[in-house]
């Protein structure tokens, strides 16, 4: 993840912005805690916004979800920001 001190990696709220492959980490099942409906408020869309575009490219603007067992979705708590390098 994003170190938390770097304040150039911060959106206003305070919210860390991170490359789609920073969301692979050494223990994904605890950086994976929110689920659809959270991910698309944090992220200013709707839910059936972020359910479409997974279902049309696997991702979401490049981040993508741990899928679960019972067919559920979790995201990691971050703001998609489109030309974040």
């Amino acid at each position: 993840m994003v170190p938390q001190n770097n304040l150039a990696s911060l959106t206003p709220q305070g919210i860390p912005l991170i490359l789609p492959t920073d969301c692979f980490t050494a223990d994904p099942v605890n950086s994976f805690t929110d689920d659809t409906e959270q991910f698309a408020e944090l992220n200013g869309v709707k839910a059936q916004s972020v359910r479409k575009r997974y279902a049309q490219t696997g991702s979401y603007f490049g981040i993508q979800p741990l899928k679960l067992a019972n067919r559920r979705l979790k995201w990691p708590h971050v703001f998609a920001a489109k030309g974040v390098i």
